[in-house]
């Protein structure tokens, strides 16, 4: 569920911000920052995973 939540929480992000980041059409690199701890980085993976991911039907 904690995993879902992270992804679901990128989509989110798209959602509200995806115009004003221009998530469709970067070509270039994004970062992200964390601390060294494992679930973090995981998290992270999951948010950006979801800002990035392609539109998809439900």
């Amino acid at each position: 569920k904690g995993k879902d939540n992270s992804f679901e929480l990128g989509r989110y992000f798209k959602k509200v911000y995806g115009s004003w980041l221009d998530v469709d059409n970067r070509n270039d690199t994004s970062e992200f920052y964390t601390n060294v701890v494992e679930r973090t980085i995981i998290t992270a993976k999951l948010v950006a995973s979801g800002l990035f991911s392609k539109p998809f039907d439900n």
